[in-house]
């Protein structure tokens, strides 16, 4: 019965890719941004593979802040990431007439992130452990003009670290300015 379910739902949505409707608009052909958030900064370049399916690709430095009794402490380490973006309500928001300027539309990606540990900042001697997180992801995107945009996503997913793993939370909550759109 799983199994059943699974291949309907991913039946589901390879049509609902594969359906190109030429009346409607179509998702950025190359979108390259600084992007800003509360624990970090990074470099995307999101690039089309089909009508609501994009690939995203991140350098980023990423971090988060610890400590207790008064102490505050951060650190920084660099990562990369690759992104599947299904962009579910883009058509929609298209034929309503919305914003759909720098794909602003609402999503579910695989946020796939990795971070080798090579070297952090911080303001205590931290060590951190190499690092590959699977997230899935539910988001949205919206256009600030025609330069900046704003996007929050959330999801729980899977941390692989040299100890095992552990269950990984996600946030995402950036401010970004495209720089180059093709």
């Amino acid at each position: 019965m799983k199994r059943g379910i699974t291949v309907l739902l991913f039946s589901i949505l390879v049509s609902q890719i594969c359906i190109a409707q030429d009346d409607q608009k179509s998702l950025e052909e190359g979108l390259a941004s600084i992007n800003i958030g509360a624990i970090g900064a990074w470099i995307d370049y999101e690039k089309p593979i089909s009508n609501q399916l994009t690939i995203s690709t991140q350098l980023g430095m990423e971090g988060g802040f610890f400590g207790g009794g008064g102490d505050f402490n951060y650190v920084l380490t660099p990562t990369i990431s690759v992104e599947p973006r299904f962009y579910y309500n883009f058509n929609k928001r298209a034929r309503k007439g919305k914003k759909t300027i720098n794909n602003s539309a609402n999503y579910i990606k695989l946020d796939a992130a990795y971070a080798p540990g090579l070297f952090t900042f911080s303001n205590e001697n931290v060590e951190v452990n190499t690092q590959l997180n699977l997230i899935p992801m539910w988001g949205l995107r919206r256009a600030i003009g025609k330069r900046l945009n704003f996007e929050f996503a959330v999801g729980y997913g899977i941390a692989f670290i040299d100890q095992g793993t552990i269950g990984q939370f996600g946030l995402d909550l950036r401010v970004g300015y495209f720089f180059y759109k093709k």
